[in-house]
C-alpha cells in the first residue's frame, strides 16, 4: 500500500508540458516551404497562403506582406465577422436547449455543426467547417470561441483525443 501512496505522490508531482496553442495567430505572417528568403510573409489559410503558397511556418521576421493573401484574407474577414459570426452566435445561444450527445473521439472526427473541448484549452469550440488533408498530421478547423467571441483558424493533431457534443438528430 506504501507503494501505492508513494507513486500517487509522485504522480502528482508531474509537470506535463504545455500543449501547443489551438488557435493560430490571426495577424501572423507564415514562410513559404522550401524558400530562404523571408522577406514576404503569407496569411495562414488551411495549410497555405490565401495565394496558394504552401507554407512551412511562422515568419517572425518578415518586413512584408503578399499582397495576394492581405487581400484575400481581408475579404475572408469581411465575410466572418459579417455572415459567420453572427450565426455563430445564435448557434452557440441555443446550445444548451438541445439535446446532445457527448463523446470522446479524435479531431480528424470533427465536422460542421460540433462542439468541443480538450485538455489544453478550457473554451469550447463551435466548428463552423472543417479542412482535412490526407498527407498532413493535423486537422484545420474554423471554429467560433464563445469566450473571446470570434471566429478564429485551430490547427490541432489528428490523432488528438477531444471531448465532442454533437446535436441528435430528432428521427
Amino acid at each position: 500500500m506504501e507503494t501505492l501512496n508513494c507513486f500517487c505522490r509522485r504522480a502528482g508531482e508531474l509537470l506535463l508540458p504545455s500543449a501547443e496553442p489551438c488557435h493560430l495567430d490571426p495577424g501572423a505572417l507564415w514562410a513559404p516551404k522550401g524558400r530562404s528568403d523571408q522577406a514576404t510573409g503569407h496569411r495562414w489559410n488551411a495549410g497555405s497562403g490565401y495565394c496558394g503558397q504552401p507554407l512551412a511556418g511562422p515568419a517572425s521576421g518578415a518586413p512584408g506582406e503578399c499582397a495576394l493573401c492581405r487581400i484575400a484574407w481581408e475579404q475572408a474577414e469581411t465575410y466572418r465577422q459579417t455572415i459567420i459570426l453572427p450565426r455563430s452566435r445564435a448557434r452557440a445561444g441555443s446550445w444548451p436547449y438541445r439535446t446532445l450527445d457527448a463523446f470522446g473521439a479524435r479531431a480528424d472526427s470533427l465536422g460542421p455543426g460540433d462542439a468541443y473541448t480538450h485538455s489544453g484549452c478550457s473554451e469550447r469550440h463551435f466548428v463552423v467547417e472543417a479542412t482535412s488533408r490526407r498527407n498532413d498530421s493535423h486537422t484545420v478547423l474554423l471554429v467560433y470561441v464563445t469566450g473571446e467571441d470570434r471566429i478564429a483558424e485551430c490547427r490541432i493533431r489528428r490523432d488528438r483525443l477531444v471531448a465532442v457534443e454533437r446535436p441528435v438528430l430528432a428521427a
